[in-house]
This record gives C-alpha cells, sequence and structure tokens, in this order.
C-alpha cells in the first residue's frame, strides 16, 4: 500500500520499509534500551488496524497537520479503515458548509470487531452552532456511524471535554477476548484491538492472586482477566468517574463479579490502601506515555506486590521507572513488545517485575 499524504503528514514515518525491517528496527531500539535481547510481537493488521483518530478542523478543512502546523485535507488514511475514511469524506462535506469559528476537532472511534463507529465534532470555547445545522449534520451522518457527540473542549487545543448526545446511543461497545466493553468519547482504548487482544493473552498468563489494576479505565485489562482461574479478584483505580461508571456497567455486562472500582488519583488511593494494610500479588499499571510519577511508583512499592506487569507505550518512561523500582528491590524478569502502532516508530512493551 502506498500512502498518498505521506510527504506531508510524516505520521508513518516507517512506511517506506517493509514490515520485516519495521520490527528489526523495533527490536534493535528495544535492545539498546534495555541491554538484551527483546522481541517484538507482530501486529494481526499492517494497515487499516487504528481504532481512534483525532482530526484538526482548519477553516473549511479537515485533515492532520502538516509537519504539525497547518491542516492538509485527508484523501485517505491507510491507518483507519475504508468505513472510518468514508466518514471523515461525509464529516468533510459538513464542514464545508458550516458557519462555526470554534470547530476544533472531528474524531471518530472505529469498533473494529463489534464494527460500530462513534464520531464526535469537538468546539471552543463554545458551541457555536444553530439547530439547524445541528440538524443537518445528524442527517449527513446517520447512515455513517451509530453515534455523534458534540463536545465542548476543556481548552483550545483538546478535543475532549463535556460532551452532549446529538443521536444515537451513548455508548458505542468493542469485543475483546469475547468481552464486551462499552466506551464514551472520553474513554482511553487501544489503538490497536487485533494487537491488544495478543498483549492481553500475555497478561492473562502472568497475572495471579490478587490483583491491583492502576489506571484501569473503563476496566479494560482488569475485567478481561478478573475470570482466569488464577485470579481471586481484581481492584481498579482510574481518576475519571464516568470511566468508572463505565467499568461497573462493562463488569455487569460480562457478568464479572470479582471486581471493585475507586475513583481518584492513583498517587492518592494508594496512599488509602497502604494505611488500610491492603495486599496485592499483582500490580499492573499502562500510564501515560509520561510514565509513573514518583508518588505513585514509590507507593506500588510500598504495597510490596509479588509481582507488577507494566505495560508501556513509551519505552523510554518504561526504562526510567525499571531503575526506580531497581531501588526498591524489584527486578526486570522478562520485556516483550507488541506493534501496536506498525508503519510508525513507536512501539508497546510489556514488562515484568518481581
Amino acid at each position: 500500500m502506498k500512502c498518498k499524504h505521506l510527504s506531508e503528514c510524516r505520521g508513518c514515518p516507517l512506511a517506506e520499509y517493509s514490515y520485516k525491517k519495521q520490527l528489526e528496527i523495533k527490536e534493535k531500539k528495544l535492545e539498546e534500551l534495555f541491554n538484551g535481547r527483546v522481541t517484538v510481537t507482530p501486529s494481526p493488521l499492517k494497515f487499516r488496524y487504528r481504532s481512534k483518530a483525532e482530526l484538526s478542523v482548519e477553516g473549511n478543512i479537515i485533515g492532520f497537520r502538516k509537519n504539525s502546523r497547518e491542516v492538509f485535507e485527508l484523501e485517505e488514511c491507510l491507518l483507519l479503515s475504508r468505513r472510518a475514511n468514508k466518514l471523515i469524506d461525509a464529516a468533510q462535506r459538513i464542514v464545508s458548509k458550516l458557519k462555526s469559528k470554534n470547530l476544533r476537532y472531528f474524531s471518530l472511534r472505529d469498533c473494529l470487531n463489534s464494527k460500530q463507529l462513534q464520531c464526535w465534532f469537538s468546539f471552543w470555547p463554545k458551541i457555536d452552532i444553530n439547530k439547524k445545522e445541528i440538524e443537518f449534520i445528524a442527517d449527513s451522518l446517520a447512515n455513517y456511524c451509530q453515534s455523534l457527540h458534540f463536545v465542548q473542549s476543556y481548552s483550545y487545543a483538546s478535543a475532549l471535554g463535556k460532551s452532549e448526545l446529538i443521536f444515537g446511543k451513548p455508548h458505542v461497545y468493542e469485543l475483546l477476548l469475547d468481552k464486551k466493553f462499552y466506551l464514551s468519547p472520553q474513554s482511553f482504548f487501544q489503538s490497536n484491538v487485533k494487537a491488544f487482544e495478543l498483549a492481553l493473552q500475555e497478561i492473562r498468563k502472568k497475572a495471579y492472586g490478587k490483583v491491583l489494576d492502576v489506571y484501569c479505565g473503563v476496566g479494560t485489562i482488569g475485567l478481561s482477566i478478573a475470570d482466569s482461574k488464577h485470579i481471586a479478584n481484581v481492584v481498579g483505580i482510574e481518576i475519571m468517574q464516568e470511566q468508572i461508571e463505565l467499568a461497573n456497567i462493562n463488569a455487569k455486562a460480562n457478568r464479572i463479579h470479582n471486581v471493585e472500582f475507586f475513583t481518584g488519583k492513583a498517587r492518592v488511593v494508594l496512599k488509602k490502601f497502604i494505611q488500610q494494610h491492603r495486599r496485592f500479588d499483582t500490580v499492573i499499571v499502562d500510564p501515560p506515555r509520561a510514565g509513573l510519577d514518583k508518588k505513585t511508583l514509590l507507593r506500588i512499592a510500598l504495597l510490596k506486590p509479588s509481582q507488577i506487569i507494566y505495560m508501556a507505550c513509551n519505552p523510554e518512561s518504561l526504562a526510567r521507572d525499571i531503575e526506580e523500582f531497581r531501588r526498591f528491590d524489584f527486578e526486570l524478569q522478562s520485556i516483550k513488545g507488541f506493534d501496536f502502532f506498525p508503519q510508525t516508530s513507536h512501539v508497546e512493551c510489556l514488562a515484568v517485575l518481581s
């Protein structure tokens, strides 16, 4: 496949290489970082794997930013499914006819396993379209997606914020390892569900006993392993109340009862667990790109779990945090790469410390 936007987008810097060569590049990067052999599990899909896209709106154009600056009109993104590209085309026709000065982003969530599509238009500082335009947008997209939201963004640079349902159901759902996960526009979800399922199978093999799932989101990892015969129960921590509500909905939808979710900052909830003398055999973390902040890392170490399973989208942050855990006598037992991001320079890692 040849991308039409390769020179202006630069979102896929490895697209010029064969997929075998891409994996070699990523393995070499990880081996240099972790001073040893690290294999990268290939993605089942090399193209059309992305489950989410966030496109900028500038004037009457929807697209990605050219070299991180001006927006170019997207003709087709080969990382997105054909139906997602058709949805973007429909949104482009809509935007060309709107008078809004505050429309900043058009985003979509493509559930590749359940075949559902969710999209949202993000405005800042306020939603500035009239009732007639809302009806026009809804009518134009009704045949392209199952759920449409308008979002009043938290800031000029954010596509997330307070959402308002325009049509469809408030949540779409995706299937992972035969479990159903309901998602909102705010939900974090891995961008490559086919590759993520491979990582989840690895986590199911490693996790045991009483499990703490830090940064649990809608319960994706915790609920995916909770029914394993090796798991006693799962406790999840997530800062966003809406995502905890969805985690509980997802637990009920999958008839999983040995789970409990807590809302709050990870470091604050962890402090309470230490004060309560709670014990966990396995702690699972899947933090943002920046990795673990110092207090969160310290308090995970003070819980003294038998093992820590660390999923990381940023290998550099993972390497730094592994060194910090060594100060508390945790040692790296295994590390594997998973290619969640074919054609790009990014790679997911799964590390086990004990």
